[in-house]
């Protein structure tokens, strides 16, 4: 995604505008060559969008080969056309999808025609592995037909799989793991696809018989994508709002709707630091049970994650925190249910799963037992979690909880409102409260989106009776050709969600963005340009800090390689010294600074592709040059290297220095069911290396062993020496009743 970018700066920002023209020039015939042919545009659409699914007695065998004899009840549905690149053409290649079900199952059968099929992009193997660079089919299934909520699974030619849940046509949320069944095979015809569903692994209204429905198809080598419906440009394939439906799905089974899920994990642990080693064994137990069938209960004992990847390193040269995904499996089912207003991997989350478990100064404290509840219920969203955590060091065993509800209004749009109990790094009393209301239309003037949204919260420490709520407002314009977005926020000094993520407080937050693309037709697929201007005052208007981020203009070629030119004036001011580096601190003072920035990025779906970006101007009292290579080679579908490499050279009155961070990712995937990945890190600020390697057996969904070593080194200029290893294995399986 390009940058925003369009607010013009004269002569330096016209200078640089010019270079990149005759730098466009340069690299424009290689691009071309690159650029597969447009397909004309055409009219295509104007029939049904409409499904009636046949029941059968007798199921497909799910071996990716369309060639069961019960496939032949199905109708053939062919009416695809284009979103990418040009909107409402006829596809370059034909495809056709069947559907069946029976009382346990939605099955799905897909046949892609290619007239080239030894060009067929397909190198992804691995479960929930990079697919997106692959030819793949996409299906997006709204089982409460409600247009705001689904689920997406997606298949490539290999058979590698990946799926997620969808959340209010908005967000996706791939941490979702649901037990299902795909199976591809490639042939000189193209490649064909079988899917099998189980109504157990989803949740839907048992009185209905509509749900909503949406098939994708992406051809890679020509970066082309193709839908059944919602063809728009405005509309993302997550958006459920345009949909089609398919109906006569009756007499559907969930079983008891119980899934026990037991997991051991055992290993050993050296300490070369303190010269001491750990042995451990640690049994756990989750269990699964649909309350209603839309209505997910979990109950969760002596939880472990020992197969959670370790946090990549940030580089930090700002004055505030940084923010680190959740990765744990417990706590991203059904996440999106808590999400709250717009609010995402930014100051003012209310709740963050992430406290949850892990201790002020990062290491892990017991989650003795949790319980979660979360679903829909007619036109309520449910979330309610609540844990016991252990004791550890000076912090008391505690109970830490939050509550969400939500209900849809109006078509697409929410009203809600959070609540938390629970202070995870202290032993102190906190709560906190909130409500949002999120207003979303898909049809404006025919086939525009606009959202809107406002919130508030508030905050109850021990020892604070006032200023300590947080409020803010949107209003975005989402769509292809104009993409505009304000917003506000205000956070008093005493704001305190110590469930959720904050770094900064007694300020208001300012923030407008700008993006217009140009669509010409040719080698070129867009040019956009636009901009992006954040500004943070204190509570009484003073003015803290603010960063005006020009995308003077970038190029996207119809292959996906992109070129973009930036322009970022900032402004600093301290009220406070400022230690960037150890032993280097900026004084109190108004601080103006410019950079120029150039990006380029190749399309994913080739074999060897990367990204490069060179950014230098001025900074605080001197300069910065900062920059950044990635590469990543797929040589096979069994093999792929990820290499990345970040340096930031400062030049300050008050001193020099570098920071530099290194990764190597080498992932192995033996077939879809076997993979072993190992993830390397190096930065010269903590002078180590950490290794986290993991071998993946998939037997079948929720079947799986892992094997996971996890070494570290210190790699000082006056000393090497290996500090630690962590070798663990845990085996966890799924029972379904």
């Amino acid at each position: 995604m390009h940058r925003f970018g369009s607010v013009w700066k004269p002569h330096g920002v016209l200078r640089v505008g010019r270079a990149a023209l005759r730098l466009l020039a340069v690299v424009g015939v290689a691009m071309a060559s690159a650029a597969p042919g447009v397909a004309n545009s055409a009219d295509c659409g104007g029939y049904s969008t409409s499904i009636v699914v046949v029941r059968t007695d007798t199921p497909p065998v799910i071996d990716g080969v369309i060639d069961d004899e019960v496939w032949k009840n199905a109708t053939p549905v062919v009416n695809f056309c284009q979103v990418e690149p040009i909107e409402g053409a006829h596809p370059s290649e034909r495809t056709e999808f069947r559907l069946l079900y029976d009382s346990e199952h939605l099955y799905i059968g897909v046949r892609a025609w290619d007239r080239e099929p030894e060009k067929l992009v397909a190198r992804a193997m691995q479960r929930d592995g990079a697919i997106t660079p692959d030819d793949r089919i996409s299906i997006a299934i709204d089982t409460f037909h409600d247009r705001r909520n689904g689920y997406l699974f997606q298949i490539n030619p290999n058979g590698a799989r990946r799926d997620g849940l969808i959340i209010d046509s908005s967000e996706f949320r791939s941490e979702w793991d649901g037990i299902w069944r795909g199976e591809s095979r490639i042939d000189d015809k193209g490649w064909t696809t079988e899917i099998a569903l189980p109504t157990k692994s989803l949740n839907f209204d048992p009185g209905g018989s509509t749900w909503g429905f949406n098939i994708l198809r992406a051809v890679r080598r020509r970066n082309e994508t193709n839908r059944w419906t919602a063809v728009s440009q405005n509309l993302d394939f997550i958006n459920m709002a345009e949909i089609g439906t398919i109906t006569g799905l009756r007499g559907l089974e969930q079983g008891v709707g119980l899934d026990v899920v037991p997991s051991n994990t055992g290993g050993v642990s050296d300490d070369r630091a303190t010269d001491r080693t750990f042995t451990r064994n640690e049994p756990s137990l989750d269990l699964f049970y649909k309350v209603t069938p839309s209505l997910t209960g979990v109950l969760t004992s002596n939880t472990n994650f020992a197969e959670v990847s370790v946090d990549e390193v940030q580089l930090n040269l700002t004055r505030f925190s940084l923010f680190f995904p959740e990765q744990r499996e417990f706590f991203l089912q059904d996440a999106g249910i808590f999400q709250f207003a717009d609010l995402e991997e930014e100051n003012g989350l209310p709740f963050f799963s992430r406290r949850i478990g892990i201790g002020p100064d990062g290491e892990r404290v017991p989650l003795r037992f949790g319980g979660k509840l979360t679903g829909r219920q007619g036109p309520w969203n449910i979330g309610l979690l609540s844990t016991r955590t252990g004791h550890r060091g000076d912090l008391d065993a505690n109970w830490l909880s939050v509550g969400r509800v939500a209900l849809n209004v109006l078509e697409e749009s929410t009203i809600g409102v959070i609540g938390t109990v629970g202070d995870p790094g202290t032993n102190e009393n906190n709560a906190l409260v909130g409500s949002d209301f999120t207003y979303r239309k898909s049809n404006l003037f025919g086939d525009q989106v606009v959202e809107a949204t406002a919130w508030f919260q508030r905050t109850f420490s021990t020892g604070t009776s006032s200023d300590s709520s947080a409020w803010g407002a949107t209003l975005d314009y989402p769509n292809d050709r104009i993409e505009a977005k304000l917003r506000f926020h205000e956070f008093e000094e005493n704001y305190n969600p110590t469930m959720g993520f904050s770094n900064r407080k007694d300020i208001r937050f300012y923030d407008s963005e700008f993006r217009y693309r140009w669509r010409p037709e040719t080698w070129l697929r867009t040019v956009d340009s636009g901009f992006d201007s954040r500004f943070v005052t204190d509570r009484a208007g003073n003015f803290e800090s603010g960063t005006v981020e020009v995308g003077i203009v970038g190029f996207e070629n119809q292959a996906g390689d992109q070129l973009d030119f930036d322009w970022i004036w900032r402004r600093e001011d301290l009220d406070e010294p400022f230690e960037i580096e150890d032993g280097i601190v900026i004084p109190m003072d108004n601080y103006r600074f410019q950079t120029t920035k150039v990006s380029l990025e190749t399309a994913d779906w080739r074999n060897l592709s990367g990204e490069a970006s060179v950014s230098w101007g001025t900074f605080y009292t001197g300069s910065r040059l900062e920059t950044e290579v990635g590469i990543t080679w797929t040589p096979t579908p069994t093999w792929r290297f990820v290499l990345t490499y970040e340096q930031n050279d400062v030049r300050l009155d008050e001193g020099d220095f570098t920071t530099r961070l290194s990764t190597v990712r080498v992932d192995i995937a033996f077939n879809t069911s076997l993979f072993w990945d190992t993830f390397a890190q190096y930065d010269n600020e903590s002078q180590s290396i950490g290794v986290n390697s993991r071998f993946r057996w998939l037997i079948a969904d929720g079947q799986e062993i892992f094997l996971i070593f996890n070494p570290s080194f210190d790699v000082q200029h006056d000393h090497q020496s290996w500090e630690s290893t962590q070798a663990l294995a845990k085996i966890k399986w799924t029972f379904r009743y």
